[in-house]
């Protein structure tokens, strides 16, 4: 039986519904999970034209809209349209907590709902009533819901949480003394390590800060690791979050990889992080294709240098040798990977998914996979490329029935790869 939650609420006064980057990035992974189960083709293509508006919204700068969008679109493969319940968000303010003490779980608003109704929101036996528009905060003892933390008390938790009849979970890092720990941190002469302390500390200062649902302990452990050399750069499997010449990215490599290696980097679209091709877009399946032929990947946070920067990260801190250079890119990300290939530095291909485009003016005389969605924003652009690469070997491009935007990526990842494998051969 689970235990009765050590709970109280704080409520807070009526205030505009808002969101950010945090809100977009949990409904992207929500519609991923659920694009991923959903096998019946007519709600897939019924959930293609929210993505394009809430991707124009967030383009705007609206992200309360965006997550209305996304929320519509998820509902839309579900089957349903979107209640009241969709526009709830779930975060821990702060998202860490040191072990036997409440943490506190704030339950905001995305957006106004069209229905407007109010929701229940249930933790363990503690139920409250959301109203559109009002912010609470119920005040948690994790220990309460899970007893089996009081063994292990330094533990990632999902905890569960029951918005309206939708089981949803909330991850929270519970740390042994974080403030302390993170303060010796300050004086370390690893960059890697300085850099994951500076953003934990930005995070502690700020939660608000933070972009996206996040395992903060892991970012901690690992920072630790690295201060005290007991983990090496030539030998780490992954890495969560790196920053190197001002640009931002996260690694995963195959296990042992020492000599030359093959290298994908993954340009995400508008609504993405360095994370999302390790947490959406197939659920992390351009990273795991990657890792299963022993090529290294890398996620980036799309700015003008960042694949430069990230490989100049992997020569001169990872001292890893590259034999071949891969670009993924989904729309703003596409075209950058078509933009930079244009430079100096060599690829072995291009992956552009859904670019934005509408020319290959001067194309890169390199090979090129481009996918795109029928009846979607960049199908003109697409078909006037189509006819400027009409004849060229070097270039395949594939019309995809059924996806669009998020969407597009997983299912285009297959043929991805197997015009990656070719080049590799």
């Amino acid at each position: 039986m689970i235990a009765t939650v050590v709970a109280s609420l704080i409520l807070f006064g009526q205030g505009v519904p808002s969101a950010g980057q945090f809100e977009i990035a949990e409904r992207v992974k929500d519609f991923d999970r659920v694009w991923l189960r959903t096998t019946d083709k007519s709600r897939k293509l019924a959930a293609l034209p929210f993505l394009t508006t809430a991707t124009a919204f967030y383009r705007d700068k609206q992200f309360s809209e965006a997550c209305r969008e996304l929320d519509s679109a998820t509902a839309a493969l579900n089957g349903k349209q979107s209640g009241s319940e969709d526009a709830i968000s779930l975060r821990f303010d702060p998202p860490f907590v040191e072990p036997r003490t409440s943490a506190k779980l704030r339950v905001t608003w995305a957006y106004t709902p069209k229905t407007n109704r109010t929701v229940r929101v249930s933790v363990g036996s503690k139920t409250v009533i959301a109203t559109p528009g009002r912010s609470l905060v119920i005040e948690v003892r994790p220990e309460g819901l899970n007893p089996d933390i009081l063994q292990n008390p330094e533990v990632g938790y999902l905890m569960p949480v029951l918005v309206g009849a939708e089981e949803r979970s909330v991850f929270l890092s519970i740390i042994k003394k974080p403030i302390a720990r993170l303060a010796s941190l300050k004086t370390s002469k690893n960059p890697e390590a300085d850099t994951l302390a500076g953003f934990l500390a930005a995070v502690f200062n700020d939660p608000d800060s933070l972009q996206e649902e996040v395992p903060l302990i892991q970012y901690l452990f690992t920072a630790e690791l690295l201060d005290e050399g007991r983990l090496r750069l030539d030998r780490a499997d992954s890495l969560p979050f790196l920053e190197f010449n001002n640009s931002i990215f996260r690694v995963a490599f195959p296990r042992g990889s020492k000599g030359p290696l093959d290298v994908v980097i993954g340009l995400p679209g508008p609504l993405g992080t360095e994370n999302t091709y390790f947490e959406a877009y197939g659920h992390g399946m351009a990273a795991t294709e990657a890792i299963k032929r022993d090529w290294a990947f890398i996620g980036v946070r799309n700015d003008p240098n960042a694949i430069q920067n990230a490989l100049e990260w992997l020569r001169t801190r990872r001292k890893q040798p590259i034999r071949r250079v891969f670009l993924l890119g989904h729309e703003d990300g596409a075209d950058l990977a078509l933009a930079t290939a244009k430079g100096k530095t060599k690829f072995e291909a291009i992956a552009a998914l859904d670019p934005t485009l509408t020319t290959l003016s001067d194309p890169p005389n390199i090979p090129i996979y481009f996918a795109f969605g029928r009846q979607t924003i960049s199908e003109q652009g697409a078909r006037s490329m189509e006819g400027e690469l009409n004849g060229n070997k070097n270039y395949e491009v594939v019309e995809m029935d059924s996806s669009s935007g998020l969407a597009l990526v997983p299912e285009a990842l297959s043929g991805v790869y197997r015009f990656f494998d070719a080049r590799a051969k």
